[in-house]
């Protein structure tokens, strides 16, 4: 008999992947969705998530809105116990997040096959330059796009 692998929907994994975070166990989680692209592409890109006791700038956190969604998305900023979101293949920031709504942050990711630390020199420089042109990202991405397409 062949191997069968069930897709499950995020929303039916996250209490077992809530309950290992907050054993201290780490997750695998692979990547569904773009809002955070250009750093991660769907369904080919994973992560390595991890409980924290503090979560500050510039983490990628996964967390639980209040509609149960399960969300990939950076802390840009925090005030008043919350912080404020966004997708690196966003401009719009998501606010408030409180830090109960977290289940576990980033620590590693698997891009293109290679494994990665957020750690990383080139990482953290990539986390500051794209935060800090959170305005110009749709111009930015679209003319990605269009040299992409000149070069193919």
């Amino acid at each position: 008999m062949k191997n069968e692998f069930l897709l499950k929907h995020i929303t039916e994994l996250s209490p077992v992947m809530e309950e290992c975070l907050r054993s201290g166990k780490k997750v695998r989680l692979t990547v569904v969705g773009n809002s955070m692209f250009p750093l991660f592409s769907s369904k080919r890109d994973s992560v390595v998530l991890s409980k924290k006791e503090s979560y500050r700038k510039y983490d990628i956190i996964f967390y639980r809105r209040e509609n149960g969604a399960c969300i990939l998305h950076r802390i840009v900023a925090g005030r008043d116990g919350a912080f404020f979101l966004c997708g690196d293949n966003q401009t719009w920031l998501e606010y408030p997040v409180y830090p109960g709504q977290i289940l576990g942050a980033v620590e590693a990711f698997q891009r293109k096959g290679k494994m990665c630390s957020i750690k990383s020199l080139s990482y953290r420089l990539y986390t500051v330059l794209w935060c800090a042109v959170r305005p110009l990202r749709p111009a930015l991405l679209s003319a990605a796009l269009k040299l992409r397409r000149m070069i193919k």
